[in-house]
């Protein structure tokens, strides 16, 4: 179940990074915001599975998040390198955009 939060974390942190200036600035604080949320969920499920220490938990789950960031940065790059747009026609990034943002939603 912490997947899914934490593609939701990678996903939102990608988005910060591909926008840059293009998103006034309360956007890219509520995709941070969700970003940190999703990591809280994460870490919280991970860390009650006893994988280990807080600490370890912690950096594993940040290292995983990073992980996922990198792969979806790199959709988000070839996106724009075949069509000038780095969502596109990505119906994958397109489809988690809309699912974790339900979930966001859900959270409040």
């Amino acid at each position: 179940a912490s997947y899914v939060f934490k593609r939701c974390s990678g996903l939102y942190i990608s988005l910060i990074g591909i926008s840059g200036n293009q998103i006034n600035k309360k956007i890219a604080a509520n995709y941070l915001s969700a970003s940190e949320k999703f990591y809280q969920s994460a870490f919280s499920l991970d860390f009650k599975k006893n994988m280990g220490s807080e600490d370890y938990v912690a950096n594993l789950v940040t290292n995983q998040i990073t992980s996922i960031s990198k792969i979806y940065r790199k959709r988000m790059d070839n996106n724009y390198l075949l069509e000038w747009q780095s969502l596109g026609n990505d119906k994958v990034i397109k489809g988690d955009i809309k699912i974790c943002g339900k979930i966001f939603k859900m959270s409040k």
